[in-house]
């Protein structure tokens, strides 16, 4: 069956495009609430169980690629003449060491986990499984601290930006 350029019987037309300034307020909101999500998930992160932690990751991973889709929205005239870094890349770059934080914490997980398997056929991947949770508890605290350092970061997004 072939389809048409007309929309499906039962299916609502696609909404219209949004104009720049609906675009940079709905993009505004969004980046805000990710922001806020892992300032609080990171004042906590130690607390929360591996899949919430491993959500936090995800949403900070959320966060850098919206920040870096929408940060031509946000820079204004002055950025776009300077050989400066903008607004947006020196926010992107607060946010790096958190994402490496949550990275390695995220591959030890993983790797104690698959290590816990291994121990039913080979009593030596307890070994492995001993040193990654000895590091355990210092990667939480790292990650804490990294994501707490994004709470100082300029927002790019702030009201008034953009405006070109």
């Amino acid at each position: 069956m072939r389809r048409t350029g007309r929309a499906r019987a039962g299916r609502a037309p696609p909404p219209p495009p949004l104009d720049s300034d609906d675009a940079r307020r709905f993009l505004r909101k969004r980046l805000q609430r990710l922001h806020e999500q892992a300032l609080r998930d990171g004042g906590r992160f130690e607390s929360l169980d591996t899949d919430s932690q491993h959500r936090v990751r995800k949403r900070l991973k959320r966060l850098r690629y919206l920040a870096e889709f929408a940060a031509p929205l946000f820079e204004t005239r002055d950025e776009k003449k300077s050989d400066d870094k903008s607004a947006a890349e020196r926010y992107l770059k607060r946010l790096r060491p958190a994402q490496d934080a949550l990275g390695e914490f995220n591959d030890e997980a993983v790797a104690m986990a698959l290590y816990r398997e291994a121990t039913a056929h080979d009593a030596r991947a307890w070994f492995a499984v001993g040193w990654f949770s000895a590091r355990h508890a210092a990667g939480a605290a790292a990650c804490r601290e990294a994501l707490e350092k994004i709470e100082g970061a300029p927002r790019f997004w702030k009201k008034g930006r953009g405006k070109s």
